[in-house]
């Protein structure tokens, strides 16, 4: 994984981390991952980025990198 601040769609957040998409938005709600939403014509975009990724697999992953 990286250590930058590139965004991140929730789709590839979730390959990443190997779970659904769904499960992304879910976490990012309840803010265990950090998230922003980004305006996207007439729908919003939930996106988060390479560095709160990180954090959360450090802070959940409950092993070692």
């Amino acid at each position: 994984m990286g250590n930058s601040r590139t965004p991140l769609t929730t789709r590839s957040a979730a390959e990443q981390l190997g779970v659904s998409q769904q499960t992304v938005r879910n976490w990012i709600a309840c803010g265990m991952l950090r998230g922003y939403i980004v305006p996207n014509g007439s729908r919003a975009c939930i996106r988060t980025d390479q560095q709160a990724v990180d954090e959360f697999w450090e802070r959940y992953s409950g092993q070692p990198e």
